[in-house]
């Protein structure tokens, strides 16, 4: 494993795929999915 870079894995996953990811990239991912969306025919 790589200091400083987080490590996920899919517990269910029989191939053992990890996603290696900066904390600066996982943050990114995780406020992506965390902020609400705009919806357009709102505005």
């Amino acid at each position: 494993m790589t200091p400083g870079t987080i490590h996920l894995t899919e517990s269910s996953d029989p191939t053992g795929a990890i996603l290696k990811a900066t904390p600066a990239a996982f943050n990114a991912l995780l406020t992506t999915l965390t902020t609400p969306k705009k919806d357009p025919a709102r505005v």
